[in-house]
């Protein structure tokens, strides 16, 4: 972290129960994907949900629990 404009690989985020959903947003709370862990990992492309790269900023990556609630876990600094 920062994830600098030369890297062309996937973010992965560890630690996660098993099928945790998932929830990345921007600063202002739009959603930018929602992705599923699978045995405790997920991995993003920092695509946003229509398959562009995100433009440079800060993102927010939240646990959905079962009811719909979320917890926050960490953010992102991206530069593009």
């Amino acid at each position: 972290n920062p994830i600098r404009p030369e890297f062309d690989g996937v973010l992965t985020i560890n630690g996660l129960l098993e099928n945790s959903k998932i929830k990345i947003t921007n600063t202002s709370g739009a959603a930018m994907t929602t992705l599923t862990s699978n045995g405790g990992t997920t991995s993003w492309d920092m695509q946003d949900s229509t398959g562009q790269r995100v433009p440079t900023g800060i993102y927010f990556v939240f646990v959905l629990s079962a009811d719909s609630s979320e917890r926050f876990i960490g953010k992102i600094a991206i530069i593009n």
